[in-house]
């Protein structure tokens, strides 16, 4: 594995931004399955953490191969995650 995932992360003075990584699955899956979110991801069918899961798998790969892929959103303050970008 590369160093790609320590290097690609950005920090603001409010906000981090990293790349998916497995501990952030249930914060994910949560907003996945939110129904404003589920409208536009999944015509308002809900994710399963498995599927969660396999989305992360398949956006490490691309941070891998490709050097960028989406990123969870942490607030720094409460190093919540509160979003997620692909920028």
């Amino acid at each position: 594995m590369t160093d790609i995932f320590k290097a690609a992360t950005i920090s603001t003075p409010r906000l981090r931004l990293e790349p998916f990584a497995i501990h952030h699955a249930p914060v994910l899956n949560a907003i996945n399955n939110e129904p404003q979110v589920m409208k536009f991801l999944s015509k308002s069918t809900a994710e399963s953490i498995e599927t969660t899961l396999e989305n992360i798998k398949r956006v490490r790969e691309r941070w891998e191969r490709l050097g960028y892929s989406w990123w969870a959103i942490v607030d720094r303050d409460t190093d919540a995650v509160i979003g997620a970008a692909c920028v």
